[in-house]
């Protein structure tokens, strides 16, 4: 029994920081058999968290089968409980710090014990409610399991695909798949020619017909399909016959866009996770001495790694130099058009209308083609945040009107009014902004506030902006050349102090937030448990 708590205390440490080989040579003899489920959970649970995507799509418990309901949040809490003993623990002897670890599982176990079956019957019932949730949502969306389930695996293969490469064959490579996408093409074709000669043979027998009649549709659609990509990619390459195809497979022009195309890949998923990783350092203040140690070496390895992207940008824009050589001299494919090269100054800010979000003369992709169906859910996504809104404002309303309705206190009633008021407001802006959006079928909860109460919000913030700009007017008439430079220094000197009156107003507050955030082991019962 100490041993497997102390193998459970351990696994904060050394579970999410084990190299791969070492856990392979302890399966490997059976040492680890009794906990390589809780290893595999620990793992997936700190290693999802903290960092990209990938990993989220991946590790992230709620996408691995076993995991249940489990989001690691109760790892995180222990964690967190026992993450003051690092520094004590890297300086005491090995007996030591397993007697520490012990003791200290051995007390949340004693903290936690009383109430483990309301916490087993509380899990049970709300597995079975989001089960029925779930089910529900399943029968409504109207896509079969196995439907949702290959485009989960297509949405996971297209986002963990690595970086493509540079090579000497990539233009070779292109023209390749184009000549396949024409082979098969040719197959639909030919199917298809099958199926409409048994159908209009008189002495075809009726099994036949019927089962030609049958495959009829299915073919004639795949051949639709086929003939779409196949124009798409001639059209990308700019040929219009397979005899020109054919002449391509060589082409110097092909080959370096499809290599700047490569090179632009690359360079923008460089430059994506290097402002992921300096975002923690950008929002971060009131760092501890370890803070500061771990997001210098961050912030040190970013810093290195810079003189790799800007050599991507310098050749990428070779690539777009040669391209455009190749144009001028006329041995490029007809409609070819030439990127615009990467501008090496302010290469690092990454904003939204930069030209590495470009491909234009890049894309082989057909543009005129309707995404996977993993990306086409967005319209619906938009559909649930309405629906979400709306659900929590309906609350918030129905709320603050029972609150109203039960106190007596005239202060608590001024100041519930007020909130009332101030919703009331909200509403009449949501409700301009959202009321061109289109929300569905699905019945919706009312909004709550009333035509009339909406009105009057609306009439009183324009009596108040105009009177606001009334007396703005009356205070000018009176004020002479040097009454308003007098009154714009003090008005400086006021949103001087206010700025920093609010700067020194919010590190309070995430003071008085930090020293809340440390959870105790018997506050957490429910996140807890999910260890054990």
């Amino acid at each position: 029994m100490l041993h497997e708590r102390s193998i459970r205390g351990r696994k904060p440490f050394t579970g999410a920081r084990t190299p791969t080989g070492q856990l392979t040579r302890h399966n490997k003899w059976g040492f680890l058999d009794r906990y390589m489920d809780r290893i595999i959970f620990a793992i997936s649970v700190f290693h999802a968290f903290g960092h990209q995507w990938p990993c989220q799509i991946i590790y992230h418990p709620r996408k691995c089968r076993g995991f249940g309901l489990s989001d690691g949040e109760g790892c995180e809490c222990f964690w967190h409980s026992i993450s003051k003993l690092i520094a004590y623990l890297r300086v005491c002897g090995y007996h030591q710090r397993l007697y520490t670890l012990d003791k200290q599982v051995e007390h949340a176990h004693a903290a936690i014990l009383m109430r483990l079956g309301q916490w087993l019957l509380r899990c049970s019932q709300h597995c079975h409610s989001k089960r029925s949730v779930a089910e529900d949502i399943l029968a409504a969306c109207g896509y079969t399991e196995e439907f949702l389930r290959a485009q989960w695996e297509a949405q996971v293969t297209a986002q963990t695909k690595p970086l493509p490469r540079r090579s000497r064959t990539q233009g070779k490579m292109a023209v390749e798949e184009a000549i396949r996408l024409c082979k098969t093409r040719d197959i639909h074709k030919r199917r298809v020619e099958e199926l409409e000669a048994i159908m209009l043979d008189p002495t075809t027998d009726a099994d036949m017909f019927v089962d030609a009649e049958m495959h009829l549709d299915g073919a004639r659609t795949a051949l639709e399909r086929a003939s779409v990509n196949v124009l798409a990619k001639e059209r990308a390459l700019g040929v219009d016959s397979h005899a020109e195809l054919l002449r391509l497979v060589n082409s110097p022009f092909i080959a370096a866009r499809m290599n700047a195309r490569a090179v632009k890949t690359r360079l923008r998923e460089k430059l994506r996770a290097r402002k992921f990783e300096l975002d923690r350092l950008e929002h971060s203040f009131h760092k501890q001495v370890n803070d500061e140690k771990v997001n210098a070496h961050t912030e040190s390895s970013v810093r290195r790694r810079d003189p790799s992207i800007q050599q991507l940008a310098r050749n990428y824009n070779t690539l777009c130099d040669q391209m455009a050589q190749l144009i001028q001299d006329h041995k490029a494919p007809r409609a070819a058009q030439c990127p615009e090269k990467i501008l090496l100054k302010g290469l690092f800010a990454l904003d939204v209308d930069d030209n590495i979000w470009q491909d234009v003369g890049l894309n082989d992709d057909p543009s005129d083609m309707a995404p996977p169906p993993w990306l086409c859910d967005d319209k619906r996504r938009l559909q649930h945040e309405y629906r979400s809104m709306r659900e929590w404002f309906a609350e918030e309303w129905k709320v603050i009107n029972v609150v109203l309705r039960s106190t007596e206190d005239e202060s608590l009633r001024y100041q519930v009014q007020q909130r009332r008021r101030d919703l009331c407001s909200l509403c009449a802006v949501w409700k301009k902004s959202v009321q061109s959006l289109d929300v569905g079928r699905d019945p919706l909860p009312p909004w709550g506030p009333t035509q009339q109460e909406i009105l009057e919000v609306n009439l009183a913030s324009v009596v108040a902006s105009f009177n606001e700009d009334a007396d703005d007017f009356g205070r000018g008439d009176h004020l002479t050349e040097e009454d308003d430079e007098h009154d714009d220094a003090f008005e400086d000197e006021a949103d001087m102090e206010e700025s920093d009156l609010g700067f020194v107003e919010t590190l309070d507050a995430v003071d008085l937030a930090d020293s809340f955030r440390s959870v105790s082991i018997d506050d957490n019962l429910d996140l807890e448990f999910s260890l054990y």
